[in-house]
């Protein structure tokens, strides 16, 4: 899962600075200033504001792969000594860091949606 929203964040990135460098391209073609704008100037404040949710939903998902790495560990100390009580701790981790990582995929896949 954390490999698959590393990819989906690495290409959101692409495409808002793809974006961003296509708008540059026409404002140097264009006699007047994109930026004078209205319609420009919220393009603009939009894709920053994408482009922050998508830096902010990394910095998430960075921070899971470590709880996930605690959770593997503890996964595989489990035998059949483990105490039903330790089993439902487990359960309820690895339930709270499933949430959370679906909670960052949609914080990456959502600037495409507003866009």
């Amino acid at each position: 899962m954390v490999a698959t929203l590393c990819s989906i964040t690495t290409e959101v990135l692409k495409f808002l600075n793809a974006t961003e460098e296509l708008l540059e391209d026409a404002q140097g073609s264009s006699p007047a200033p994109m930026s004078s704008s209205p319609v420009n100037k919220k393009l603009d404040q939009q894709l920053t504001k994408m482009e922050e949710n998508v830096y902010l939903a990394a910095g998430a998902l960075y921070s899971l792969e470590g709880s996930l790495s605690e959770l593997e560990h503890s996964a595989k100390k489990i035998s059949s000594g483990t105490s039903e009580m330790e089993l439902t701790f487990l359960e309820d981790q690895v339930a709270t860091a499933a949430a959370q990582v679906q909670l960052s995929e949609l914080k990456v896949h959502l600037p495409f949606y507003l866009f």
